[in-house]
């Protein structure tokens, strides 16, 4: 159920739970009541969340069971408490995945950061070992899935160090579309990082197949040196150096959220 509130009229926001016997959280804002049945959940964590409304901000002390409930403010939702967006420059040799069963280091490893209940990050699609760059991670599942779909495209910015030089022709066979096992592939855009040297060139892309950037260029006789990403949804490395992370701001959550559909949330 949702939890619909008003920013203009709420001092304060007072949360009651009686989990032992009624399973219930009741909702006072102003003159506002609701309740939010929590059914069979049975475990509480205590967060802070705080509202912001256009002139001031005030906290609310929340009873939540691990199932949280949708709340929204003036109709946008409110981020609940534990979500985290990241965006690591992913060096090279670093896995893209929570755990390695070899003992290899992940990009996990590189984060010093989880969510308020303790939950680990996980990273939004996938990075070769050997490529290096622009890599969210987050816990915000709803997110992280859209922007992995194939329907919502994306986009994906990379610098490609090839051993050889890149021809215009084979310039323009990325454009037009390369065929690859598992069909043609196509850049969005395609050009010289400078074209005095004809071994870096950039390309776009917003699919996001297995290798497919690698595989492109192998299809076209190159064989690829250094692959970085330096984009990714909107998203790019300005200031951030190899190996180190950031918190996303607010700004750029939502951002990502509206690039994908989704309602931006009020931090």
């Amino acid at each position: 159920m949702k939890a619909l509130l008003k920013s203009g009229d709420t001092e304060k926001i007072i949360f009651f739970a009686n989990v032992s016997r009624q399973r219930e959280i009741y909702i006072l804002a102003g003159n506002y009541l609701q309740t939010l049945d929590w059914r069979n959940n049975s475990d509480i964590m205590k967060n802070i969340i705080t509202f912001y409304n256009k002139s001031k901000a005030f906290d609310l002390l929340a009873m939540f069971y691990h199932a949280c409930a949708d709340v929204e403010v003036d109709g946008q939702p409110v981020t609940p408490a534990g979500l985290v967006y990241v965006l690591l420059n992913k060096p090279k040799d670093a896995i893209t995945t929570a755990s390695d069963e070899k003992g290899r280091r992940t990009v996990l490893d590189l984060v010093d950061v989880q969510g308020a209940e303790g939950e680990a990050l996980f990273p939004v699609g996938r990075l070769d070992r050997d490529t290096t760059g622009a890599l969210l991670l987050t816990t915000d599942g709803d997110l992280a899935h859209r922007l992995m779909h194939p329907r919502y495209g994306a986009s994906k910015l990379y610098v490609i160090q090839t051993a050889k030089a890149v021809t215009p022709e084979q310039i323009d066979a990325l454009r037009e579309g390369v065929d690859l096992d598992d069909g043609p592939a196509t850049a969005d855009q395609v050009g010289y990082v400078d074209t005095k040297d004809k071994t870096r060139i950039a390309m776009a892309l917003h699919e996001g197949r297995n290798r497919q950037v690698r595989r492109m260029l192998e299809a076209l006789g190159h064989e690829v040196v250094a692959l970085d990403r330096v984009g990714y949804a909107g998203l790019d490395l300005t200031n951030l150096r190899r190996g180190r992370w950031r918190r996303l701001e607010p700004h750029e959550v939502n951002a990502l959220r509206r690039s994908v559909k989704l309602k931006p949330i009020v931090f």
